[in-house]
């Protein structure tokens, strides 16, 4: 479970300096917070250690199908309010929340809002837990197209 939350840290929705708030549009998230929608999520709908891997490898779950993994990432989003339960995504939460996700890792993406801006409009998916990965894979997949274009 560590190792889970650790790999969550270095994507999108995980973690701030130890302890410390992270704010951006005037959202304050903490270590503590964000850990606790972990836990609390993947404790529901539990995530295997090859869909980590896949997800934050290549952005995408090791089975497209698989719609209690999607559902983990739905849930941590609601968690930590960058979406609510009727799956209306606040960018301002989501850019804070993967701010703090990137401050307590030191890689950060140049260009971090407009990642997030440019994943959250156009979501059309009708179901919550589908929409929720939507968002997430969209991140993630930017996220390591910027990376692998620095090398």
């Amino acid at each position: 479970m560590a190792l889970a939350v650790r790999l969550f840290s270095a994507t999108l929705l995980l973690a701030s300096v130890l302890f410390s708030d992270i704010s951006t549009a005037g959202e304050v998230f903490t270590m503590s917070q964000l850990k606790a929608a972990v836990n609390e999520c993947n404790d529901t709908y539990f995530l295997s250690q090859k869909n980590w891997d896949s997800v934050f490898t290549t952005g995408s779950l090791e089975d497209e199908n698989d719609l209690v993994a999607k559902c983990f990432f739905e849930c941590v989003l609601e968690k930590t309010g960058a979406m609510d339960e009727k799956g209306t995504i606040n960018s301002d939460i989501t850019k804070a929340v993967f701010l703090a996700s990137h401050e307590s890792t030191g890689t950060a993406v140049q260009g971090h809002d407009e990642l997030i801006d440019m994943c959250v409009p156009g979501r059309d998916e009708t179901e919550i837990c589908e929409k929720g990965y939507a968002l997430v894979k969209c991140v993630t997949v930017e996220e390591l197209l910027r990376r692998q274009a620095r090398k």
